[in-house]
């Protein structure tokens, strides 16, 4: 009878720390989403200022004057 309790809260242990293993697994690559996200956005934004001010031109607030 206690062979089958130890038995139960062996698996029980086996179970939760699959399920802590699982959950640190989503959450790396969460983290990592999240990190290549932020990275593109990044560019996206660099992308958008070098549109706004291109480097081999003078700032667009300037284009009209000669």
């Amino acid at each position: 009878m206690s062979e089958d309790r130890e038995e139960r809260a062996s698996a029980l242990e086996y179970r939760q720390r699959e399920a802590q293993m699982r959950a640190a697994a989503e959450d790396a690559q969460l983290e990592g989403l999240k990190a290549k996200f932020l990275t593109a956005a990044e560019r996206w934004r660099q992308l958008a200022e070098l549109a706004e001010n291109p480097p081999h031109l003078p700032p667009r607030h300037h284009w009209g004057c000669r």
